[in-house]
């Protein structure tokens, strides 16, 4: 991969390019992944949610490396973070919207394409006035040296309810809030 980082609307065609990022990356960092670090049998469904306003892909020389959605935080299934989000932002449920599902192909990190990946959609919830939140593992550090460099601010930690996994939930506004 020797060309620039392009960035683009994520059509039907990608999920599975970006399904096979999503299981190398679980395979990297455990999250998303099983005990034998394959990738959990819903992760398609979680790209491809019909709650998501918008996804982008990143590419390389035509090749799919990474993507990143939105959505309305009012349709988050963890009700147990929005006390720390609302709190951080003293803004009402429906000024959120939820970063999801941020994943670069480990072959592709360092060169950009998370940070795009981030522009993009923060591009798009300042457009239609809305403050950006996301959550990620504890376990992910990687994913959290990135949000902290973009200037997002941790405003909590919470054991998730949907696993028995050994780790923290991470909460996150985004710069300025």
């Amino acid at each position: 991969m020797t060309g620039a980082v392009e960035i683009r609307l994520r059509t039907d065609q990608d999920l599975a390019p970006i399904l096979t990022v999503l299981a190398v990356c679980a395979g990297d960092s455990g999250y998303f992944a099983d005990d034998d670090g394959q990738l959990v049998p819903h992760a398609l469904e979680s790209l491809d949610d019909p709650r998501f306003t918008g996804s982008w892909v990143a590419s390389i020389d035509g090749e799919v490396i990474g993507q990143i959605s939105i959505m309305p935080l009012a349709l988050n299934e963890d009700p147990e973070y929005l006390p720390f989000w609302l709190a951080a932002t003293a803004q009402p449920i429906e000024r959120h919207a939820l970063i999801k599902r941020l994943c670069v192909h480990p072959k592709a990190q360092g060169r950009g394409a998370a940070s795009l990946l981030m522009e993009t959609a923060m591009t798009e919830l300042a457009a239609s006035g809305l403050i950006g939140v996301l959550d990620t593992a504890s376990i992910a550090q990687s994913a959290m040296a990135l949000y902290r460099k973009l200037g997002w601010r941790e405003v909590g930690r919470t054991k998730p309810t949907w696993t028995d996994e050994p780790f923290d939930a991470v909460l996150f506004v985004q710069p300025g809030h």
